[in-house]
């Protein structure tokens, strides 16, 4: 049931990113929401540490659909703090939160820290090679993105390239994620 319960309001969150409703339109009833859902979710799921990075990241799409990239930039943080305390690095979702976070830096226009969170987790994945995942896909995309806003296309053609195979191979073409690649 508990996993039932966490899909369900991970999927409520979801609801007010445009990208995965694209019916979803911004209002200040849906900020308010996730403003209170963020509140709450501090002092919850103590003895359950990746339910509550799950929710965090939630929040931080949630935070997309409602224009607020500062506030997404702030739950993707926690999600990575948490994930990188009880995760590998290399694990699929301490990466997705890294990707997510680098996102969040380039949407507010700092592109220097995203270069460097980037090339940071990059670095411990790349050697590794113990399988692509999604979250090394989303890395991949994030490094893509990050150079075609600096001007850099010719260079983000590979690690979009790249990002596109995993994610077809990890989550299918189908997916979502893959379609707005």
């Amino acid at each position: 049931i508990a996993h039932a319960v966490k899909d369900f309001l991970v999927e409520q969150m979801l609801a007010f990113n445009p990208f995965w409703d694209s019916k979803s339109a911004i209002s200040e009833e849906k900020r308010a929401l996730v403003d209170r859902v963020a509140r709450a979710v501090e002092g919850s799921f103590a003895s359950q540490p990746l339910t509550r990075a799950e929710i965090h990241l939630a929040l931080a799409a949630s935070y997309v659909g409602v224009g607020d990239h500062q506030n997404r930039a702030v739950q993707a943080q926690k999600a990575l703090e948490i994930r990188q305390r009880l995760l590998p690095a290399t694990h699929s979702d301490t990466l997705h939160a890294a990707a997510e976070l680098a996102e969040s830096y380039i949407r507010l226009g700092l592109n220097d820290q995203a270069e460097k969170l980037l090339t940071e987790w990059l670095r411990k994945v790349r050697p590794s090679r113990n399988g692509a995942s999604f979250g090394e896909a989303w890395l991949l995309y994030e490094k893509g993105w990050l150079l075609q806003v600096q001007g850099r296309s010719d260079e983000a053609l590979s690690y979009l390239h790249q990002s596109i195979a995993i994610l077809n191979r990890t989550i299918g073409a189908g997916h979502i994620r893959s379609r707005n690649v």
